[in-house]
């Protein structure tokens, strides 16, 4: 089975859940804003789940901009370079990539099974957000966007389009 059809079927999936989470704030907030305007009466937490579901929407969508070749880079330099001197740029620059969300993930790591330990909440008195869950999603969000870094370097150490296949025994 392709790896490239697994990777870019899973950043599929959590940017179209990113885009839900989206509507979902929107709804939090207006409802909230019409709730404290017109009916004097707020939405408990939205404050909390707001501010803890946009952290998560970012790191949702960065493995699908990774792959769409959405990042920002430039390609200055590259356009004059000789083909192979370019590949070893390319290359290193998505090994770049990958190493500093590996090292987010490494970083993460620890705080992230502290986290779930001891059950860590955001916000207090009459509404608590549970953040364990979202310290795994950025966990996971950064070992996918290293996983696709990967990918990208695999096909440029190729001479190959990050969009070519690349084919494991699963």
């Amino acid at each position: 089975m392709p790896l490239k059809s697994i990777i870019h079927s899973l950043n599929r999936i959590l940017y179209i859940l990113s885009a839900l989470l989206i509507l979902l704030v929107t709804l939090m907030i207006i409802t909230d804003v019409v709730g404290r305007g017109v009916f004097n009466a707020p939405l408990t937490g939205t404050v909390e789940t707001v501010s803890n579901i946009i952290v998560v929407i970012a790191f949702l969508q960065v493995s699908y901009s990774i792959q769409t070749g959405g990042m920002f880079h430039s390609t200055i330099l590259l356009d004059v370079l000789p083909t192979a001197v370019r590949r070893v740029f390319v290359t290193a620059g998505e090994l770049t990539g990958a190493a500093v969300f590996l090292c987010m993930v490494y970083a993460s790591w620890e705080p992230t099974l502290h986290a779930w330990k001891i059950g860590e909440y955001y916000g207090g008195g009459d509404f608590r957000f549970p953040v364990y869950p979202v310290r795994s999603v950025l966990v996971f969000c950064c070992a996918l966007a290293a996983v696709n870094y990967l990918a990208r370097a695999l096909a440029a150490i190729r001479g190959a389009s990050p969009d070519d296949d690349i084919t494991v025994e699963v």
